[in-house]
């Protein structure tokens, strides 16, 4: 399998807008054995996938598997721009085709709660993104309870890079 270098690890942060000062001689690469697969390289295109579905969005920035302040849950991904005339937090989740019924039925209302406690504590709204196979999609849908007038659900198949449903804001979209 194919690795970066060093110094191609340093061009590549040094491209994402980090300074020239900033030494990344001991940053390590999280989950190295995700490397290469579907699930890092979909969620690393995360900006470029909302950009093809949404060529009228502005995508300012986006992070992978990203810590927020205060929150206990991991996104896969995230981005961060303007839809609508709004500033919004795009937020994925990839697969979790892996897991039992309930266990997905926990985990997104544990995420959805992270999710829209720290939109409304910064004053963003959220598209809530989970990108996987049809029978985790349905399970995420009668997961979720009433949504929110400043939020949106949109679900996907992973196999259709760049195809997202319309936002629609207090709504999921399939």
């Amino acid at each position: 399998m194919w690795h970066p270098t060093r110094k191609g690890v340093s061009v590549a942060l040094r491209s994402w807008g980090a300074s020239n000062g900033v030494d990344f001689s001991g940053v390590k690469e999280l989950n190295p054995h995700l490397i290469g697969t579907s699930h890092r390289t979909n969620s690393r295109g995360w900006p470029a996938w909302l950009r093809s579905a949404y060529p009228q969005v502005e995508i300012w920035t986006g992070w992978t598997e990203v810590q927020l302040p205060e929150i206990f849950v991991r996104p896969d991904a995230l981005a961060w721009g303007r839809i609508q005339g709004f500033e919004t937090l795009f937020w994925l989740e990839l697969g979790d085709g892996h897991k039992k019924k309930k266990q997905i039925e926990k985990i997104t209302r544990t995420r959805l709660v992270s999710a829209l406690k720290f939109c409304q504590e910064t004053g963003v709204r959220l598209v809530y993104a989970q990108i996987s196979s049809k029978w985790v999609q349905e399970v995420v849908g009668m997961a979720l309870g009433q949504m929110p007038p400043d939020m949106a659900m949109v679900m996907a198949s992973t196999r259709r890079f760049g195809i997202l449903p319309t936002v629609e804001w207090g709504k999921i979209n399939f």
